[in-house]
């Protein structure tokens, strides 16, 4: 009898214990962010002079706040007149990250081959601060590129023993990576990126 009684007191417990599992985790599939305001815009296709394309996209933003507190915006511009893959950077400048309509400031950075970069492939701006210097991830068409600042706005390439901004290539088989976005899990630092072959693409 004894026996039959323990068996029913942890059944009993098993069921309430799932029950209070499940309703917690119904709770948490609620969680969700929502729009608490209309939105506003921050930044247009610019005025690129003799570079403008009717073509030109605006992709692949990259924004932090400079040394100074001002927020920094930098976008890939493609389907320009670049020659080459058609593509640099454009920056615009913010006192407020609320703030419309922020300030263009010009082309802020071209590709070199000099440097290991393909003509006109610069892609995806991403930056994070480390160690207080700003380091800039980019895409430079065959690989994933760095350049660094001091103040968050003038950057400059931080080359590698043979001269190259250069990082690392593609995975074999794959070509093209870009989009990089870095962070540090414990005492590593980890970057995903993507890249394709003619077929498929891919997340590293």
């Amino acid at each position: 009898m004894k026996r039959r009684v323990l068996v029913i007191v942890t059944i009993v417990n098993l069921l309430l214990s799932s029950v209070i599992a499940a309703e917690s985790s119904s709770e948490r599939s609620f969680l969700k962010p929502r729009i608490a305001s209309e939105w506003w815009q921050i930044a247009g296709n610019p005025d690129l002079g003799p570079l403008s394309s009717d073509r030109q996209q605006v992709v692949d933003f990259g924004i932090w706040q400079a040394k100074d507190g001002r927020w920094q915006l930098w976008s890939c511009i493609r389907h320009t007149k670049e020659l080459g893959h058609t593509r640099l950077f454009y920056r615009w400048e913010g006192q407020q990250l609320t703030q419309p309509h922020w300030e263009p400031k010009g082309i802020a950075l071209r590709a070199e081959i000099t440097y290991g970069e393909q003509l006109g492939g610069l892609q995806a701006p991403f930056v994070t601060v480390i160690d207080e210097v700003y380091h800039m991830f980019y895409g430079g068409w065959d690989a994933i590129c760095l350049a660094t600042s001091h103040n968050g706005k003038d950057f400059v390439r931080k080359l590698n023993a043979e001269g190259k901004s250069v990082l690392f290539g593609p995975p074999e088989g794959y070509g093209n990576p870009r989009d990089p976005m870095v962070i540090r899990i414990g005492d590593q630092w980890y970057c995903y990126f993507t890249a394709h072959t003619p077929q498929v693409g891919a997340v590293f």
